[in-house]
């Protein structure tokens, strides 16, 4: 994860980008620093949203953050981070960045069309959302899986009743089921890293997937659940 400073231009670093990518990202639909790892493990927990910013980095690529707060269960109190780095990293483009944040746009705010959204407008809701989503009592269902010495966070959805969702108490051992269309990263055998691929078809009872890489296209079958990376 890339150091990041406090100053706001998030919305000036957009400037930099393809101007497109921009446009083209915020019509995407959901289909499915130094820090010391908290101790967790994996599953899916019931969350508030503690805070909330955009920025710039140390190489002027900007960001926005989440950090949520475990509210119930064995790890109440435990609080882990969502980043996202609107920058280029191996072969996942700003676009698909941008997208990836976008997606967790509408899982935070899912009464939100986010098409007409400008930079300055992420700036706003960002800045705003920590506090408003606490006033209002509202929680979330983060997923949480440990990889080697980093923990990769995913929101899955937000629990207000006033949206149809469930409120019930998540258990902290359920496991995270990956979905079509997700993006994942996996090492493929006789590479020296992980790489970037699209879930393509999920076989859920075999924990199997499907995986159809970045760069080439190049196919991947029966991978199991348990080789997967998330972001």
């Amino acid at each position: 994860m890339a150091r990041t400073n406090t100053n706001a231009g998030f919305a000036s670093a957009m400037t930099k980008i393809d101007k497109g990518a921009f446009s083209r990202a915020r019509e995407v639909k959901d289909n499915r620093g130094s820090f010391e790892k908290p101790e967790i493990e994996d599953g899916t927990y019931v969350s508030t949203l503690v805070s909330a910013r955009c920025g710039v980095d140390k190489n002027s690529n900007g960001y926005a953050a989440f950090d949520f707060e475990v509210s119930r269960g064995d790890y109440e109190g435990t609080r882990v981070s969502k980043f996202h780095s609107i920058a280029e990293r191996g072969n996942r483009t700003v676009e698909q960045a941008l997208q990836s944040l976008f997606i967790d746009l509408q899982r935070l705010i899912p009464d939100e069309d986010f098409t007409e959204f400008s930079a300055e407008d992420i700036e706003a809701v960002v800045s705003q959302l920590a506090e408003s989503t606490k006033e209002s009592g509202i929680t979330y269902q983060i997923g949480v899986k440990n990889n080697g010495n980093f923990l990769n966070t995913f929101i899955n959805k937000r629990l207000d009743e006033e949206h149809g969702y469930e409120t019930k108490e998540e258990e902290g051992d359920e496991e995270l089921i990956p979905e079509k269309g997700d993006m994942v990263f996996f090492q493929p055998p006789r590479t020296k890293s992980s790489q970037e691929f699209t879930v393509t078809s999920v076989a859920e009872s075999k924990r199997t997937v499907t995986l159809k890489r970045t760069k080439d296209g190049k196919v991947f079958k029966t991978i199991s659940f348990d080789h997967l990376e998330w972001e």
